[in-house]
């Protein structure tokens, strides 16, 4: 569990890291769009097909504290990273300036793979400009997995046809070629938080989802931790990267077995886990999580901005 940290500790860091970070010198767009693509080849390569690890995080909203947790989450070794959205508050130049300086010392040597959330599309052109992407779903293989990314500003349950059509494509495809299969987007389907548009139903995206078995669904949006399995396919909001947490309002929506991290509306914050119940804690923290997989086997951590665990989990059970 999280050491008995004060919030106040956590704001002093931030400050810190905002002191550190160079004032931004009207430098948009960068020299060089943090376009992922060109860096796979070599992730790849230095991968172990058997053996590696990725990071999911999101919500960051230009906060300093997420060159923090990229700091230590680098120290698990991953080979890239999913972003689930909200980079940034309003798309503006000097918003992005200030996330070239937080993503420079780990976007330009692993790909750093973004999703479009509603934040991000209020400026879709900056958007675009600064990781060199005008799609706003795509996928890729890394050895024996696809992952897919889907645009989502707000709940899955509003993902437009075309778009399912496609990702049906992408399933089916890797499905085929004995892939395991993760789809990583910002609007989930499912929360215990306070974005009231996630109807915490059964859908098309989901029924999908089920359908060609996959793996893990990770999505942002609702301002919290959250994981949970529904109809075998485990879904995972990670939306707590810098952004102002949220309220667990919707504890009635969970299952027994649900892990989730959220605010309590009175300044103080609540984590529960099925071994250790709901416990109420004066600790801020900021989130992200690791995923391994070791062949068929996919595992995971969920980590605190000291490196803490507060949750791990197996996705699946290998052969």
């Amino acid at each position: 569990m999280p050491n008995r940290l004060h919030r106040w500790n956590l704001f002093i860091i931030a400050a810190v890291l905002i002191a550190a970070v160079p004032l931004a010198i009207a430098a948009f767009p960068p020299e060089k769009p943090y376009d992922p693509r060109p860096l796979m080849p070599e992730a790849v390569k230095k991968a172990d097909p058997n053996n590696y690890t990725f990071l999911v995080l999101g919500d960051t909203r230009g906060n300093a504290v997420f060159k923090l947790l990229m700091e230590k989450a680098m120290t698990h070794k991953p080979s890239f990273a999913l972003l689930t959205g909200d980079q940034v508050r309003d798309g503006l130049d000097k918003e992005y300036d200030s996330l070239d300086a937080q993503y420079a010392p780990f976007a330009r040597t692993m790909p750093v793979w973004p999703c479009y959330g509603n934040h991000d599309a209020r400026n879709p052109a900056n958007y675009e400009k600064f990781f060199g992407m005008t799609d706003k779903h795509y996928s890729f293989d890394f050895h024996n997995a696809r992952f897919i990314g889907v645009e989502s500003l707000s709940a899955a349950a509003t993902i437009e046809k075309a778009q399912l059509e496609w990702l049906e494509k992408q399933l089916d495809e890797g499905k085929k070629a004995g892939k395991l299969l993760f789809v990583w987007m910002h609007g989930p389907a499912y929360s215990v938080g306070e974005k009231f548009e996630i109807t915490n139903q059964p859908c098309d995206f989901t029924r999908l989802c089920v359908k060609y078995g996959v793996t893990a669904v990770f999505a942002g949006h609702d301002h919290i931790y959250y994981r949970t399995k529904r109809d075998g396919v485990t879904h995972m909001i990670q939306g707590v990267a810098g952004a102002p947490i949220y309220t667990i309002k919707r504890k009635s929506f969970a299952q027994r077995e649900d892990v989730w991290w959220g605010g309590t509306g009175k300044k103080q914050w609540t984590l529960y886990t099925p071994a250790g119940g709901e416990q109420v804690m004066n600790i801020h923290m900021f989130l992200f999580t690791t995923i391994t997989v070791e062949g068929g086997k996919v595992s995971g951590k969920t980590l605190t901005h000291d490196n803490q665990p507060i949750d791990e989990f197996v996705l699946r059970e290998g052969k």
